[in-house]
């Protein structure tokens, strides 16, 4: 398990979904946190207590990166709020609140 949760910075509101991740890893809500960054992509695969699973991936290649916003892909696309559902499998120019919600609401199915 990944416990080191700064792959995307220290910004207050990004440490603040990182906080946000590490409690519910705490509550067991979350079983693993992997950090799978490479040179051009921060990526984090989350895995839930309920077997769902949310990836969340920020860089100049993912969709809103270039302006530091996150995109994220959860295990099933109808986990996706209606107002947010696309043709694809996932959701680009997130804010942290955005994916904090998706967070929560994985945690919580």
């Amino acid at each position: 398990m990944t416990t080191n949760l700064t792959v995307f910075g220290e910004h207050q509101l990004v440490t603040g979904m990182m906080t946000n991740l590490q409690n519910l890893v705490t509550s067991g809500s979350i079983t693993s946190v992997v950090n799978r960054s490479d040179e051009l992509m921060n990526r984090v695969f989350v895995t839930f207590a309920n077997g769902r699973t949310l990836s969340i991936v920020r860089g100049p290649y993912s969709y809103g990166g270039k302006r530091g916003l996150f995109e994220i892909m959860p295990s099933e696309s109808k986990d996706f709020d209606k107002e947010d559902q696309s043709d694809g499998t996932v959701l680009g120019w997130c804010s942290v609140d955005k994916v904090n919600h998706y967070i929560l609401k994985l945690a919580n199915l």
